[in-house]
C-alpha cells in the first residue's frame, strides 16, 4: 500500500488536479493504518473484554469422599446442588462413598426396584394360559391351511 502510494505522489504530484487526490490518499491511509494500529498488540479471541465487576459467585461447599483404601478426597459443589453419594477419586479412578460431617460413611438407601413386566407377563394378565394354547393351535392351522395352497399352486405351475 504504501509503494503504490508513493508511485501516486511522484507521478500526479505536478499536476493542477493532484492536490485533493494526494489529500483523498492521505486520509484513506492514515484511517488504514489507523484501525491496523487498534488491532495491533491485540490477541483476539484470547482475552475477554468483559470485566468481573458485579459479578457474584454461586455459593459453594465441599464434599469429602473416602475410597476403599482409605484415600480420602474433595469435591466441591454448589451449596444448592443435590450431593451424590458415590464419586469417582480424580487421582485414583477408584469410587469414593460420601463421608458424613461425623466422620462416618454416609448409608445408602435403596428403594426398591419395581420389577419390569414383560409383554410375556402383560398377556398373562388378559387370558389364561388354556386360552393361548387354543389360539396358537388356531394360528398355526390357518398357516398351514394357507402354506398347503401355495404349494399346491406352485405345483400346478411346475406342470
Amino acid at each position: 500500500m504504501a509503494n503504490a502510494t508513493l508511485s501516486l505522489y511522484l507521478v500526479q504530484a505536478d499536476h493542477p488536479s493532484a492536490a485533493p487526490l494526494l489529500e483523498n490518499t492521505r486520509d484513506q491511509e492514515e484511517s488504514h493504518t489507523m484501525a491496523e494500529r487498534n488491532l495491533r498488540g491485540m490477541r483476539l479471541g484470547s482475552q475477554s473484554l468483559q470485566s468481573e465487576e458485579g459479578v457474584e459467585f454461586v455459593p459453594r461447599r465441599k464434599s469429602l469422599y473416602r475410597t476403599e483404601d482409605g484415600a480420602t478426597f474433595e469435591v466441591t459443589f454448589a451449596a444448592d446442588a443435590e450431593i451424590p453419594e458415590v464419586w469417582e477419586s480424580p487421582r485414583t479412578g477408584q469410587e469414593g462413598r460420601l463421608v458424613a460431617e461425623d466422620g462416618s460413611l454416609v448409608e445408602t438407601v435403596q428403594v426398591e426396584a419395581k420389577a419390569v413386566r414383560t409383554h410375556w407377563d402383560m398377556l398373562l394378565e388378559r387370558r389364561t394360559r388354556a386360552e393361548l394354547e387354543e389360539l396358537l393351535q388356531e394360528r398355526l392351522t390357518l398357516l398351514r391351511a394357507r402354506r398347503g395352497e401355495e404349494a399346491a399352486k406352485a405345483s400346478k405351475k411346475s406342470a
